[in-house]
């Protein structure tokens, strides 16, 4: 990679062309297992990084040869909950002649309610739409979705209501498209985070099929069929779960080059958290071998 870079720069020099790196999310890409590369890019040009926690790149990666720097500042947390709040607060609902008001002591408990939610509850959803930098709209129609679960029984807001709205809106599609996967898939995907982690990448069927192979004999397990696996992996690469990493045309699939379109860590963490459906061997893979 290193190597590749100066190249590509003393090209570019010697054409007096410019360069321009671009870091996509900078502050997680520094925490990360690129950090030297990073270093290699602070020491050989002028950077320029773009970001909300602007405190995080001067603190641990200062550009020796730049003091360029574009801080973002977002708006502020508190605000937004604060028109949230205003915007639905019910005593500001004018009733129909027809609807009989609720009294005040329902007032009261729904405004509690509210405030609990948007302000003393700690909820991943309100943290997520504000790094996002999403205007109240969006806190306001979450809230509007999550309105329509509610029940006689349940008749305030809490989180599981915003839980549903947020299933709603925004649906998990890594979760959909795992939960579609067979027993036989899985295995696949698995074999390919296991290369992965030996940072063995892209891979081949054949390279997939004896990394399987290897977790099934060390378990004396009896391992699917070569025909299946490969049926599998065709299967995978049509749902997108994997890409072709050449535009080669091979005449047997099983010496294609393949890679996962799905981040290793994601798929580990729904089948850690149960979130997806699998056999004990596979959940023992998962948990015990991989992570």
């Amino acid at each position: 990679m290193y190597d590749l870079l100066k190249q590509l720069l003393l090209q570019k020099a010697l054409q007096e062309h410019a360069v321009i790196f671009i870091l996509d999310a900078f502050d997680a890409f520094v925490t990360g297992a690129k950090q030297l590369l990073v270093y290699n890019l602070l020491d050989w040009m002028q950077l320029l990084w773009l970001s909300f926690q602007f405190i995080i790149p001067r603190r641990h990666h200062h550009p020796p040869n730049s003091t360029l720097e574009i801080p973002l500042t977002n708006h502020e947390d508190h605000t937004t909950s604060s028109k949230a709040t205003t915007t639905m607060m019910e005593n500001v609902v004018n009733w129909p002649a027809h609807v009989p008001a609720p009294p005040d002591a329902f007032h009261e408990h729904w405004d509690t309610s509210l405030h609990r939610l948007l302000f003393d509850q700690t909820n991943w959803w309100w943290q997520y739409l504000y790094d996002l930098g999403k205007p109240t709209d969006v806190f306001v129609q979450l809230l509007h979705v999550a309105m329509t679960h509610l029940t006689p029984s349940a008749p305030c807001l809490d989180a599981s209501h915003v839980d549903l709205a947020w299933n709603m809106l925004y649906p998990n599609h890594i979760l959909h498209t795992l939960r579609g996967l067979t027993t036989r898939e899985m295995t696949l995907v698995l074999g390919m985070i296991g290369l992965e982690r030996r940072h063995v990448a892209p891979y081949s069927f054949e390279m997939i099929f004896h990394e399987c192979q290897a977790f099934y004999r060390q378990h004396a397990l009896q391992y699917p069929k070569r025909r299946e696996l490969l049926d599998a992996l065709s299967n995978l690469l049509a749902t997108h779960v994997v890409h072709p990493a050449t535009t080669k045309q091979q005449h047997q699939p099983e010496y294609c080059l393949v890679r996962l379109v799905l981040r290793p860590t994601d798929i580990l963490d729904a089948i850690r958290r149960k979130l997806v459906p699998v056999t004990t061997v596979v959940d023992q893979w998962a948990t015990n071998t991989l992570q």
